[in-house]
């Protein structure tokens, strides 16, 4: 990608982080250095703002909005802190970010024809997804509005092919039983030699 990048842009994209580095820091190394940029944090406190929120780029925005100066990969940073300190700290409340990580995840198992994966990294979107839904959410583009806003898909498109997935899967699965059943019904009637009598 950033070969392919204006020079300008190049420069900003290499000196950029990149989720699996703060997946690889430990918890302390994250926090010390948002102290360096001069974030203030405290677990209690992040772990109550992420109830009150639905993305934890809210939250960075928050930590940055009192901050001057702050370099275009500090903020990537601050972005990517809160991201992953919302996913270690409240892995049963998922951000809008971990949503879209799954829903992201689970395509990129269907491209690889594993349906299985892409199932389960999509069944983890809806459990996410379904408590989430109101009354007023009465049909899909309302519900994608509230709840699709800031991620990679749309609503629409996600649940047509996490239904065909699933519909693919289960057909995957029963041609797999029947193949099964039919090899034990072969070896259970193929016949066997009798032995010979000697005369």
């Amino acid at each position: 990608m950033a070969e392919a990048a204006r020079p300008k842009d190049r420069a900003r994209l290499l000196e950029s982080w990149k989720p699996s580095e703060l997946a690889g820091m430990s918890t302390d190394e994250i926090e010390s250095r948002l102290s360096l940029t001069g974030v203030v944090d405290d677990r209690a406190q992040f772990a109550e703002q992420t109830k009150s929120r639905r993305s934890a780029s809210d939250i960075a925005d928050e930590w940055g909005r009192h901050l001057i100066g702050l370099k275009a990969a500090e903020l990537d940073f601050l972005r990517l802190a809160a991201c992953e300190l919302w996913r270690r700290f409240c892995p049963d409340r998922p951000s809008v970010e971990m949503i879209d990580d799954w829903l992201c995840e689970g395509y990129a198992f269907a491209a690889e024809a594993k349906p299985a994966e892409a199932l389960a990294a999509w069944w983890k979107v809806w459990e996410a997804l379904r408590s989430r839904l109101t009354a007023e959410m009465t049909n899909l583009e309302e519900a994608g509005e509230h709840l699709f806003s800031g991620m990679s898909q749309c609503l629409s498109n996600w649940s047509q092919d996490f239904r065909l997935e699933a519909i693919n899967a289960s057909l995957k699965m029963l041609k797999r039983i029947a193949e099964a059943l039919n090899k034990r019904v072969e070896i259970r009637f193929v016949p066997r030699k009798e032995k010979l009598q000697p005369a």
